[in-house]
């Protein structure tokens, strides 16, 4: 299998492995799962997600830009009508 196949450690797969392992360990730790565990687990699944499509966004390409100008006008527009209430 070829090195280049595998997917590379970045900031969002340590943050991942972080939080999964914060996350488990608080719920062995208390003996319980409260609802606040699942967030936790949320967002290190997001973390796995962006470390895998990293390498694809670190690069600018008008595709990329695009995108990122969409979510960022997407993102403002729910802060607006979040505050707005």
């Amino acid at each position: 299998m070829s090195s280049s196949r595998l997917p590379r450690i970045n900031a969002f797969s340590v943050a991942g492995i972080l939080i999964a392992l914060f996350v488990t360990l608080l719920m062995l730790g208390t003996g319980a799962v409260r609802g606040f565990e699942f967030i936790f687990l949320g967002v290190a699944i997001m973390c796995f997600c962006l470390s895998y499509i990293h390498s694809q966004f670190k690069e600018s390409d008008e595709r990329a830009r695009k995108i990122k100008e969409r979510a960022c006008f997407i993102a403002f527009s729910l802060c607006l009508v979040w505050l707005s209430y």
